[in-house]
């Protein structure tokens, strides 16, 4: 295997893997769910963040702010998330979720970490063992490479 190989097919597995957790996430609302995968993915980053700008999720998501900020009166708006403004800087909007955005975030999380834990099944205790020390590596690897 080349170096070149690898990356191949690490590209492969981010992109079948996307479109195999879009479907999942398109079977959630099905069953029950309400939100886009945009939505879900802006609630799971302000989650992840806690409380972030307008600035910050609008680079984390890759939109431009007038996007990010029509993305986000709809969920204001549904009751998933709370705008506040700086006290510092009037201009300064600061976003968080609400107990219901965090609620909802919990629930389809765990319901797509499920549809993980279903297909990654299929492999022997061994192979689980492994692939989580290569993506435990990739993930060390990748991250380090988003901070500017």
């Amino acid at each position: 295997m080349t170096d070149e190989e690898l990356a191949y097919l690490i590209q492969n597995f981010y992109f079948s893997f996307s479109i195999w957790m879009k479907s999942q996430f398109k079977n959630q609302i099905i069953n029950g769910g309400n939100l886009t995968l945009t939505q879900f993915k802006v609630l799971y980053i302000i989650n992840k963040l806690k409380i972030c700008n307008m600035s910050q999720l609008s680079e984390m998501m890759e939109v431009s702010k007038g996007t990010m900020t029509t993305m986000l009166n709809k969920l204001v708006e549904d009751g998933y998330v709370v705008r506040s403004n700086s006290s510092k800087d009037r201009r300064t909007v600061f976003v968080e979720l609400s107990e219901m955005g965090q609620d909802e975030v919990a629930i389809l999380q765990e319901k797509l970490l499920m549809s993980v834990m279903n297909a990654t099944e299929k492999l022997a205790v061994k192979e689980q063992r492994e692939a989580y020390s290569v993506m435990e590596k990739l993930y060390e690897i990748f991250k380090d490479k988003t901070k500017k």
